[in-house]
């Protein structure tokens, strides 16, 4: 398509185009980006233009669907406003704060577990490993791995509840 043909085929649609996106999107500001954008999309491709055999349907399916895309877009940006909450930025860092210091008192609390305690819970809890390989890599029972880490998170309990 050259340019004189396109001045003579899509620019007249403007008019047509602009309202529609004025009507689904409620802002002309909006609307005229709009018409702008189709413009620059079929002005990229007007190559290709020949082939369409209906061009005012198709500019204005075009403008829908655009349309249609800042409608979704919207409605996903007030979907993530509205599910975060401003927090304020002291209660995040008091957050953190409180989040550390618990985590410092239990690494405490566990390293004046007896070694065999400690070593269980390590093994089982920060590197989540199932009771058949603590076995084998400390040579014990699954019975006395139990009892072991029955009698360690009832230590760290009553630790914790003194705090």
């Amino acid at each position: 398509m050259t340019s004189d043909t396109f001045k003579q085929t899509i620019l007249p649609l403007q008019s047509h185009m602009q309202l529609l996106a004025e009507r689904m999107l409620g802002s002309e500001a909006e609307a005229e980006d709009v018409v702008q954008e189709v413009f620059l999309k079929f002005w990229k491709s007007r190559d290709k233009l020949d082939k369409v055999l209906n061009i005012r349907s198709y500019t204005m399916q075009t403008t829908r669907l655009m349309c249609i895309d800042i409608l979704r877009e919207r409605q996903r940006s007030n979907l993530c406003d509205t599910a975060i909450p401003d927090i304020p930025d002291q209660s995040i860092i008091d957050d953190v704060e409180l989040s550390e210091h618990r985590s410092a008192m239990l690494h405490s609390m566990l390293d004046n577990l007896p070694e065999k305690q400690r070593a269980i819970v390590k093994m089982r809890y920060f590197e989540e490993k199932e009771i058949s390989e603590i076995e084998h890599s400390l040579n014990i029972s699954p019975g006395s791995i139990y009892t072991s880490l029955s009698r360690a998170l009832q230590t760290l309990r009553e630790k914790l509840k003194q705090c």
